[in-house]
């Protein structure tokens, strides 16, 4: 009997462990026009994303060319 409670105690004890997986968030955007007018849609472009409350704002701006 002493075995049981002990073996019933252990299971308890080591079923309340807290488990953190290890969790990645790659925020990387993969953006695919499909259509016949994609001129001028070619070259850098700055993605920036606002959250507030429930409400997500995704922004997209063409990257400015540095003169050199």
């Amino acid at each position: 009997m002493k075995k049981l409670i002990l073996l019933f105690t252990l299971f308890t004890l080591t079923s309340c462990i807290d488990v953190k997986p290890n969790v990645t968030v790659d925020q990387k955007i993969d953006l695919h026009i499909d259509g016949e007018n994609v001129d001028g849609l070619e070259g850098e472009w700055i993605i920036s994303a606002d959250e507030k409350d429930e409400v997500i704002t995704v922004k997209i701006e063409r990257k400015e060319e540095l003169s050199e």
